[in-house]
C-alpha cells in the first residue's frame, strides 16, 4: 500500500522559498562573523608579534608567529568571506524568484528554485531557519525542538 501524499500547492512552494532565503541569510551572517573574528585575531597576532619583537624575547616571538601562521592558514583554507559571498548570491537568486511568485504557478516556482545553485549548508542552521519561517507564516505549532548545537549556532548566526 502506498502512502497518501497530498498535492503540493503554491503556498508550500512559497514557504520553501522563504525557508531557503532565511537559511542563506543565516549562513551569510555566520560566515561574516567568522571572517571578522579571523581578521581580528590576525591583527591581534600581528600586534603581539611586533610587541614581542620590540621586547626582544625570541621564544615568545616564535610562539606568536606560529599562532599567527595557524590563524592565517585557517582563514585561507576555510575562506569565510568567500562562503558569505556565495550565500549572499544564493539568497539574491532566491529573492528574485520570490519577488515574482504572484505571476508564477507552483510548478514554475519549483522549477526556478531548482535552477539556483546552492553552496554547502551547515546542518545546525536548518532547523532554526525552518522554525523561523514557520512562525512567520503562522504555523507556530509546527516548529521543531532544537538541540543544544542548533541553539548555539543559531545564537551566533
Amino acid at each position: 500500500m502506498t502512502a497518501y501524499h497530498p498535492a503540493r500547492d503554491k503556498d508550500e512552494a512559497i514557504r520553501d522559498l522563504d525557508y531557503v532565503i532565511r537559511l542563506s541569510q543565516r549562513h551569510q551572517r555566520l560566515y561574516n562573523r567568522v571572517a571578522g573574528l579571523m581578521r581580528f585575531l590576525e591583527l591581534l597576532g600581528g600586534s603581539a608579534g611586533i610587541a614581542v619583537a620590540i621586547s626582544g624575547s625570541p621564544s615568545t616571538l616564535k610562539i606568536a608567529g606560529a599562532i599567527l601562521a595557524v590563524i592565517a592558514c585557517a582563514n585561507f583554507a576555510f575562506d569565510p568571506s568567500g562562503r558569505a559571498r556565495d550565500h549572499l548570491r544564493t539568497g539574491q537568486d532566491y529573492r528574485k524568484v520570490r519577488a515574482r511568485v504572484a505571476e508564477l504557478d507552483q510548478g514554475e516556482i519549483d522549477r526556478r528554485r531548482n535552477l539556483v545553485s546552492e553552496p554547502d549548508y551547515i546542518e545546525g542552521l536548518r532547523a532554526p531557519s525552518w522554525n523561523e519561517m514557520m512562525r512567520t507564516h503562522g504555523f507556530a505549532t509546527s516548529v521543531r525542538p532544537l538541540s543544544w548545537w542548533e541553539r548555539f549556532v543559531a545564537a551566533i548566526a
